[in-house]
Parts: C-alpha cells; sequence; structure tokens
C-alpha cells in the first residue's frame, strides 16, 4: 500500500497480526499513519521500515509511542527473527505501554524505550502485578533501568496518586540509615534539633523503593521485616510506636539466594520482599533495540548540551551492538553524550565511534558474565572456518536449534552467531517433537 489513507481503509475491513509502515509515506505522513492505527486499539505490533538516519524524523515516532523498528539493511534473517519475536508477544499490554511512554517523557529516562524479546518478557512481568498490591524484588544489573521499573510498578498500582520515595541503601553510611528509614526525635542525638519523619512515614499510603537492599546490615533487616509484617515502627529516641501502610519495591544487582546462604541477608526478610520478581534484561541482551535508543538518547543530548546532531552513519548500529555494555543503559548514555560532543560536524559518524569504543575494549573493562565452557570440537584438524562452523552446529544441536542458548553455550552474542550462521550458510531447523 502506497499511502497511509490506504492502510487505514484495509484495517477498517481486514484482521492483520502485524503491520509494517514505512517511514516515509505519500499525502498521510507516516507519523499521523502510526497515531490514527494506534488510536484504533488492533492489539496488534507496529513495525516502523526505517530507510533514513535522521535523529528529529525518527524521534517523532518515538513521541507517538512507536518503538519497533526494523532497518532496511538488516539481514533477513535478523529481520525474520525481531518480526517472530513480536508476534510471539502480539499482546501489547496497552496500560503498561502507555505508562513506559509517559515516565520516559518525565523523567528523561530511555531505559525503557524498546520492544524486543527481553523487554516484552519485562513488560508481560510488569502486567502480572496490575492491582497486586504486594512486594516486588527487582532485579537487574548496574544501569539497567531498575528504579524506573519501579516508578512504573507503582504508577500502575493503586497508590499511584500518593507519594513514591527512593532510597539508594549503598549510598547513605549504616550509621545513619536507621535515621533515614524510620526518622529521630529532637535531641536523640548530637545534632538533633528538630525532629525529623524518615522514609516510612514520608511514604505513607505510598511506594517506598529501596535500592540496593542487600546492602543493608542485619539489625536494620530485622526492623524492615516488622515493618512490613506489623505495619509499625519507633522514631530513633522514642518508644512511642508509629504506624504505617506502605509498599515495598526493592532492587538488588546482587545474588540474594546467595547471600542468604552466607548469612549477610535474612531469610525471613527474602521471602517477605520477593511476593514477586521482575528481571530487568541487560542491555546486551536488547538487540532490537539499539536503534531506538540511539535516536533517543542523541535527541536529548542535543536538547540538553546544545548540539546538533542530526543523523548518523548506519555503521554506528553494529558497533553499538558488538560492545557487551556492562553498564548498560546509563553507559551507553554516556557513551553517545560523549560521542556527540566529539562530533564536528551534525552527523555521527562511524569512525568517532569506532575510536572511541577502542579504548573501553582494551580497558579489561567488559564485565560480561561468566562464559560457559564451549563445546568440544571433534580433533581431526581443518581449517579454523570449518571448526567454528563444526562448533556452531554442534551447539545448536545440543540445544535443540534455540540460537539464544546455542550463545551462551559458545561464549557469544546472539548478533554474532546469527552472523556466522548466515556466513556459513547454517540453517538449522528445530527438530520436530
Amino acid at each position: 500500500m502506497e499511502t497511509g489513507y490506504d492502510a487505514l481503509t484495509y484495517l477498517q475491513m481486514n484482521p492483520v497480526q502485524g503491520i509494517v509502515i514505512h517511514d516515509q509515506l505519500e499525502l498521510m505522513s507516516s507519523v499521523d499513519t502510526v497515531k490514527r492505527i494506534q488510536s484504533k486499539k488492533l492489539g496488534v505490533p507496529i513495525w516502523l521500515w526505517v530507510t533514513q538516519q535522521s535523529v528529529d524524523h525518527l524521534h517523532s515516532f518515538l513521541e507517538a509511542g512507536c518503538d519497533r523498528w526494523l532497518l532496511e539493511t538488516s539481514p533477513p534473517d535478523i529481520l525474520q527473527k525481531l518480526i517472530r519475536d513480536a508476534v510471539q508477544w502480539k499482546s501489547r499490554y496497552p496500560i503498561v505501554n502507555r505508562k513506559r511512554f509517559q515516565l520516559t517523557k518525565l523523567f528523561g529516562l530511555p531505559n525503557l524505550i524498546g520492544s524486543s524479546g527481553a523487554m516484552m518478557q519485562l513488560y508481560y512481568q510488569l502486567e502480572r502485578t496490575l492491582n497486586a498490591d504486594i512486594t516486588v524484588l527487582i532485579q537487574g544489573e548496574s544501569g539497567s533501568g531498575k528504579e524506573l521499573v519501579a516508578r512504573l510498578l507503582h504508577s500502575l498500582s493503586s497508590r499511584s496518586s500518593e507519594k513514591f520515595v527512593g532510597l539508594n541503601c549503598a549510598a547513605i553510611p549504616r550509621d545513619l540509615m536507621e535515621s533515614e528509614l524510620f526518622g529521630y526525635e529532637k535531641g536523640a542525638f548530637t545534632g538533633a534539633t528538630i525532629a525529623k519523619k524518615g522514609k516510612f512515614e514520608y511514604a505513607h499510603k505510598g511506594t517506598l523503593f529501596l535500592d540496593e537492599i542487600a546492602d543493608l546490615d542485619l539489625t536494620l533487616q530485622g526492623k524492615i521485616l516488622r515493618v512490613l509484617e506489623l505495619g509499625e515502627f519507633e522514631r530513633i529516641g522514642s518508644n512511642q510506636t508509629r504506624h504505617t501502610d506502605v509498599r515495598i519495591l526493592s532492587a538488588t544487582n546482587k545474588n540474594l539466594e546467595r547471600a542468604v546462604r552466607k548469612k549477610t541477608f535474612r531469610l525471613d526478610l527474602f521471602y517477605r520482599i520477593n511476593s514477586f520478581t521482575v528481571e530487568v534484561p541487560p542491555l546486551r541482551d536488547r538487540y532490537g533495540d539499539f536503534l531506538p535508543l540511539l535516536v533517543y538518547i542523541l535527541k536529548r543530548s542535543n536538547q540538553k548540551n546544545h548540539r546538533n546532531i542530526q543523523s548518523f552513519d548506519w555503521g554506528v548500529l553494529p558497533l553499538l551492538q558488538e560492545y557487551p555494555w556492562p553498564g548498560n543503559i546509563r553507559q551507553l548514555e554516556s557513551f553517545l553524550t560523549q560521542a556527540a560532543l566529539y562530533s564536528d560536524k551534525p552527523h555521527l559518524e562511524e569512525t568517532t565511534v569506532r575510536r572511541l569504543l577502542e579504548p573501553l575494549r582494551q580497558s579489561g573493562l567488559e564485565a560480561v558474565p561468566e562464559k560457559p565452557s564451549p563445546p568440544t570440537v571433534r580433533p581431526g584438524g581443518g581449517t579454523m572456518e570449518e571448526m567454528e562452523r563444526l562448533a556452531i552446529l554442534q551447539a545448536l544441536e545440543e540445544v535443540g536449534g534455540n540460537v539464544t542458548a546455542a550463545a551462551k553455550k559458545l561464549g557469544l552474542s546472539r548478533v554474532t552467531v546469527w552472523r556466522k550462521m548466515e556466513r556459513y550458510k547454517i540453517k538449522f531447523e528445530r527438530p520436530q517433537s
């Protein structure tokens, strides 16, 4: 179909499983077409077929709530995989999607931009918590967006009209943490010239987000457990029992089960804060999200730092996708801001990105998860390419054709495995059950 009007007319008469929109439609603009289709609430995925690298033009689709993009230069197998992922998660979770875009605009954070398979699993988990006033444990690597997920959970809850109060347990000295949480009375200690409320009082009727909860000492863990069980506490320097009605959301980038085994975290508190667990995916597992993230961050950098990056080389994208980003979104945003500042032209060049990535690669700080032992390659010689092709085939065979699982066995990224499969013309079908 050549125009947005043609598409709208067709959709009135025909059910569809998905919609692909070219970014340069005639008569009715592509952005207006997206908005008109989304207003129909069809509950099907919409992809943008991206043919140009204009930051402002592409950012307008993000503002319209469309962040599922297909790149015209992508290999066919990658395009097929992205479409399969989206169709698998065909339900769009309209409430979650609307709220996440509202929060992104409000807080200027890109963490929840993206509709990759990994992010759709996150949205699915968030959907499970709708109207459930329960504790939630948010797990994820540093910089992956745990606080923004906590804010989204709050905005989706029955407490959304009340306060959201956050506290980073790793950022407060231990001797001050109790007063931060529970408050104190005037004269409770030297310097306490006035009484002060703690976070539990401030968050009454609302949500208290305890980030890096694994850093709390055991004594405070016991006091927090009491609040969770009885809803009561005392300020420092007071015998008066106070009551609070608060929902607790917790986050950590550490393994709490391991901390329980080491007796540095209470088992009873672990059960209390873990009524439901949400896993925030690392950036390296969000291959399909890099393009909208790139556009969003460059646009934000232009506004904050008075830059004028209007476009970018296509070659920038694979460079970003291949780096593991141990600091996740936080690191990517910092990196692209730096790249924009180094750019002398209104165009982000591949050479600039490659030059800035080189010291990161050489630093040895690519703290990716431990690589599993690679599959054993049968002896018998052969070229490196033959051995590599055999290793990929063997890994695929062992995991039933699952490329993600094969990549983990090989210690490679999914993107790298897809490219090597294309290079070696590997077409692996899952065995029929």
